[in-house]
């Protein structure tokens, strides 16, 4: 369950930040994404957005945890295909890297490959 809510809480910010940030917003998204040729850079990015943003809360509530998860381990994949073949491995020493991008797409896969918890909303409900 930690790393549920863990993995909640950082998507629901980076969605957050995507779509209605006023230093790092749609606008600035779109810029960046254009900038690394990924198509429909508008689109995307607000799709994206949305996808971080939702699919965080599904984490934190733990409804429907594992389709959460394995949408945005799909999103997460996509973007060390696309975007991080132009990065080294590590952050250091200019700050890009794919490590990061690579620590969240495995903890993914753990949400997603394990058995939900007896306690997850969505087993409460019924479903």
């Amino acid at each position: 369950m930690p790393l549920r809510l863990v993995l909640g809480a950082i998507f629901v910010v980076h969605g957050y930040l995507k779509l209605f940030s006023r230093s790092y917003g749609p606008a600035q998204f779109r810029k960046y994404l254009a900038g690394e040729k990924v198509p429909f850079p508008t689109q995307t990015g607000l799709a994206i957005g949305v996808l971080e943003f939702a699919a965080g809360f599904c984490l934190l509530a733990g409804v429907y945890a594992r389709v959460a998860a394995a949408l945005l381990a799909i999103h997460v994949l996509l973007a060390l295909v696309i975007v991080a073949p132009k990065k080294g491995f590590t952050k250091l020493p200019d700050g890009t890297g794919w490590e990061y991008e690579l620590l969240l797409l495995v903890a993914l896969l753990t949400i997603l490959l394990s058995a939900p918890a007896p306690y997850a909303s969505n087993l409460l409900l019924g479903r």
